[in-house]
């Protein structure tokens, strides 16, 4: 969801965010790209007050790319979390 940054001085939109990672996977399986590779700060410090935390929203993100034709994903830490 949209929120603050941490010091509350601007509103960051992740609202869509979601959706817009879903359709990034489709096209990926669609062009066929042999992986991905996830260069950190995917979850930023405000999921620590999701359900599951900030790997509870991890594992949310990810499951789409556990379909079936869905690339590797090679996850590499963020400077951040």
């Amino acid at each position: 969801d949209d929120a603050f940054n941490f010091t509350r001085t601007r509103l960051r939109r992740y609202r869509q965010a979601r959706h817009i990672w879903e359709a990034a996977v489709e096209w990926w399986m669609q062009e066929g790209v042999a992986f991905v590779a996830q260069l950190g700060d995917f979850v930023d410090g405000s999921a620590l007050d999701s359900p599951g935390g900030g790997l509870g929203a991890l594992a949310t993100l990810l499951r789409p790319m556990r379909r079936a034709g869905a690339p590797p994903v090679l996850n590499l830490l963020g400077n951040h979390e």
